[in-house]
């Protein structure tokens, strides 16, 4: 039975020129293919940490294929419409079954940037490809200058003095960027809490120093955490004392650790708005690694904020299409800063604290994966995709589920509304734990009640697809 209930989920479409022509019914299981396209659209699947990319043929628009590469691509720096070459391994084709949906799947997919953007910020892994830079350069020697830029006003700084202050941040769970800077008189190494939240990281200056730093202080009202340096001769950049004196469309620059591989990088851009006391937009194209990295005011070198990268997800489920993510760039005012506002660090709570939003975190990934596994696999759940380990109990709904979906309604005890009520019920039933959990600090605890959003937003998606599946049924 064909769930017309269902949109295709089309996160990431090229219009594509292929090396290997695919023709439809023919078998590529096991088979390499290389394919050329011109970017219109890709996706990040944070839950399989792989970038996606889409491509539909020319030859036939009926095909799809469905690139996997195993790693965060930076895609805020790649140029609309530039041209990209793909090669992967064909691992599935169009089922039998649905001939209407011709998607094949390839994965260890090597990719270059054809044209449209800048050689040293190509990535890949394999030289034949052409533009594709393999070593990432030393920090010391490195400033990437950003070309895609239409800003091209001057700095009225020492470019040079500044680099000196800026850290690279290294962590098993993500990279970012922070600063050493004067705050209240002090210094202190600067970063975003979420840079360094439950992620065991080292600091790295550009001359490779690894910085000792005291236990961190964590603002109550905003995402910035300060460290103490111990015995660090490393300049402090000074702080704009009051940015609302600033105009809208001000130039601001930021440095940071862009394509999170210790490779700093320069963004110019201006101030968008002033948001509140706390938050000011900008309009430099910062990306995840930037997090950290210190806005500062074109004209003088001064920080007027720090740079805080964020994906807010925010799943919706209309008109035909589900979507999942929205970019925030903005920063956070350092000059509205209070040291009194801040929090020492606790162990014991801190932990706490971890565990209850690691626990919602990973009930929301379920969420997603259970919603992105129903469009990206032709409606049948994968069951490599769900960690038996961390979701015991999805096993006995993914067999029902797909035994549902192949036998179609009537040839089952299980129908679509039943399994959508399950589904909920698997994401929703372990938050209430989290929402009687005491939370100790603020950052965490405003984290955590957007977790809980989330999940609400998750279950009213699940809802949604089960009365509309309802009203087309009656």
């Amino acid at each position: 039975m064909r769930l017309f209930f269902f949109p295709m989920l089309l996160l990431a479409i090229f219009t594509a020129n292929a090396s290997d022509e695919i023709i439809s019914g023919q078998k590529y299981v096991g088979k390499s293919l290389e394919i050329e396209g011109t970017l219109k659209y890709f996706r990040w699947n944070c839950s399989q940490n792989t970038s996606v990319l889409f491509v539909e043929l020319v030859s036939d628009r009926s095909i799809e294929v469905r690139a996997v590469i195993k790693e965060r691509i930076d895609f805020a720096a790649f140029k609309p419409n530039c041209k990209i070459r793909l090669n992967g391994r064909c691992i599935s084709e169009p089922s039998a079954s649905n001939p209407s949906f011709k998607r094949y799947s390839l994965e260890d997919v090597k990719y270059a940037i054809l044209d449209g953007l800048p050689q040293e910020v190509v990535r890949g892994e394999s030289s034949r490809f052409k533009n594709v830079v393999d070593s990432t350069p030393n920090i010391q020697s490195n400033l990437v200058r950003d070309r895609s830029s239409e800003e091209n006003f001057q700095l009225s700084f020492d470019e040079k003095k500044v680099m000196k202050s800026i850290i690279t941040v290294k962590g098993a769970k993500g990279s970012g960027s922070g600063f050493i800077a004067k705050v209240n008189g002090k210094k202190y190494l600067v970063t975003n809490i979420h840079v360094i939240f439950d992620n065991d990281a080292e600091f790295i200056s550009t001359s490779n120093e690894k910085l000792e730093l005291s236990s961190p202080l964590l603002s109550d009202d905003r995402d910035v955490a300060l460290f103490e340096l111990k015995n660090s001769q490393i300049p402090a950049l000074e702080l704009e004392p009051d940015i609302s004196l600033l105009q809208e469309n001000h130039p601001i620059v930021v440095y940071g650790n862009s394509l999170g591989g210790g490779v700093n990088t320069q963004l110019k851009g201006r101030i968008k708005s002033f948001v509140d006391a706390k938050n000011v937009e900008i309009s430099a194209e910062i990306v995840p690694g930037n997090s950290g990295s210190p806005i500062l005011n074109a004209k003088n070198g001064k920080v007027i904020g720090i740079a805080t990268y964020g994906i807010v997800i925010k799943p919706s489920f209309s008109e035909g299409k589900l979507s999942f993510e929205d970019v925030k760039r903005f920063g956070m005012r350092l000059d509205t800063v209070k040291i009194e506002g801040f929090q020492a660090f606790d162990k014991r709570k801190y932990d706490n604290d971890v565990k209850v939003y690691n626990s919602l975190v990973s009930i929301n990934e379920l969420a997603k994966i259970i919603l992105s596994d129903m469009y990206d696999s032709d409606r049948n759940l994968e069951p490599s995709k769900y960690d038996s380990k961390k979701y015991p109990s999805m096993s006995n709904v993914i067999r029902d589920w797909n035994d549902l979906v192949n036998k179609g309604r009537g040839k089952t005890t299980n129908t679509y509304e039943s399994m959508l009520k399950r589904f909920r019920n698997q994401v929703s039933m372990p938050v209430s734990n989290a929402k009687a959990a005491t939370i100790n600090y603020t950052w965490i605890k405003s984290a955590v009640e957007k977790q809980i959003e989330l999940n609400d937003s998750y279950c009213a998606i699940f809802d949604k697809i089960r009365k509309d599946i309802e009203a087309a049924t009656r």
